[in-house]
């Protein structure tokens, strides 16, 4: 094997940062987010990295899944739509660890609270703070805090 080519690998993990979660909860929703990934039959990097994509094209005027730009697009290729499926599976991997770690529903969201009727206190639900990050893999990572770990090809 030519070294120059050769792909050593690097060990990412996955982190839900909540600061207001136990480590139960947080595990509950790493176990949820590995069934997510396996279910896509991907691993987070490739999915976050397919949503990036996603959005960086959308940000630059060149996604247009509508045809909004191209009244007779041609159709995706398998590529295209493999890659959209990754992306919606980053993205509702962040929903599918609310809802494990702190019971949140998408049905809470602050976004369903009717603007024309002033928002019932007793009825809103905040969206409680978690952020989803990937991160390689570290001597000095806390032993304790649940994470998904994986390989990707450097």
């Amino acid at each position: 094997m030519n070294p120059r080519t050769a792909q050593t690998p690097i060990v990412l993990r996955l982190w839900i940062e909540a600061p207001n979660a136990t480590n139960e909860q947080l595990q509950r929703g790493i176990d949820a987010l590995r069934e997510v990934f396996e279910k896509a039959g991907t691993n987070p990097w490739e999915a976050a990295s397919a949503a990036y994509e996603q959005e960086s094209a959308d940000d630059m005027g060149l996604y247009d899944p509508a045809g909004e730009n191209d009244p007779d697009p041609p159709p995706p290729t398998a590529e295209e739509i493999r890659k959209g499926d990754l992306a919606e599976a980053w993205r509702g991997a962040y929903w599918t660890a609310l809802k494990a770690c702190f019971g949140y529903d998408l049905d809470d969201r602050a976004a369903e609270v009717s603007f024309d009727e002033p928002a019932n206190e007793a009825e809103f639900k905040p969206i409680p703070e978690l952020n989803l990050s990937i991160r390689p893999a570290s001597p000095d990572d806390a032993a304790e805090q649940p994470r998904l770990e994986f390989t990707v090809a450097a």
